[in-house]
């Protein structure tokens, strides 16, 4: 025994026969499913088919990353992901992407985010450092990701911020306006003034809501203030409840 040689390691006896894959359709894992560690790329994505053949209509699959062995790693912690993790996602051109993006690129990608219910990317915001005087429109987002631990947080935020700009604006419409463009058009409202009216006649709910969404995704200058304010209090008013929404109402009202 004393004379015996320390035993070797042995890598490919060490190496899993089979690896599991999550299967996801438009971004959501629907299936895990386990396939030998050696197969082939257009294997893993026909057995991933086959495995959610009841939940497509049709769909194009796409991978989110490319190249390289199939190496598949099931996890909720995006920091924990390495190059070579790969999941194999079929879905439409709307499937889930594993980035990086700053509170601003948030903002300007917003409506995106929403529709793609990027859950993973949410994720993000309890990493990131928001100020106090920041607008940052987290209504929505915590309803895609209701695992937000800054959630409350932010959210009272955002209301103060909504308070503080009702309070400070002194000017109001002396005329109701129906549309966005109506406001635009107005050539009593000075042009400093027009973001403030837009914001007001959402908060008084004069404009429709959608009016508002389709202003939003159509703004050229998605890094400035006015789109910010306008952005945030769009999604105050869209995705807040009733009682978080009471505050401000009974201010409105003072006005």
């Amino acid at each position: 025994m004393f004379h015996s040689q320390w035993p070797e390691c042995d890598a490919e006896a060490m190496k899993d026969d089979e690896v599991e894959v999550a299967v996801q359709v438009n971004g959501k894992t629907r299936a895990v499913i386990s396939v030998p560690a050696d197969i082939s790329k257009e294997d893993a994505i026909a057995q991933g088919k086959e495995a959610v053949k009841d939940k497509m209509s049709g769909n194009v699959v796409k991978e989110i990353y490319e190249g390289g062995s199939i190496q598949v790693k099931i996890t909720e912690d995006i920091d924990s992901l390495a190059n070579d993790d790969k999941v194999v996602a079929i879905g439409t051109q709307k499937t889930i992407k594993y980035e990086y993006q700053t509170t601003a690129e948030m903002m300007i990608n917003y409506f995106t985010i929403i529709e793609e219910e990027n859950f993973q990317l949410l994720a993000l915001i309890d990493k990131q450092v928001i100020q106090k005087n920041q607008y940052f429109p987290i209504f929505a987002f915590s309803l895609i990701n209701k695992n937000i631990s800054k959630s409350n947080e932010l959210k009272s935020i955002q209301i103060e911020k909504i308070k503080d700009f009702i309070k400070n604006t002194n000017k109001y419409p002396s005329k109701q306006h129906d549309t966005i463009n109506d406001i635009l058009n107005d050539s009593d409202i000075s042009k400093t003034n027009k973001a403030n009216f837009i914001c007001l006649s959402i908060l008084d709910d004069s404009i429709n809501i959608e009016d508002a969404k389709e202003f939003l995704i159509k703004f050229q200058s998605k890094k400035t203030t006015p789109y910010r304010k306008i952005l945030c209090i769009y999604d105050f008013k869209k995705y807040a409840t009733e009682e978080e929404q009471l505050p401000i109402k009974r201010l409105m009202e003072t006005k």
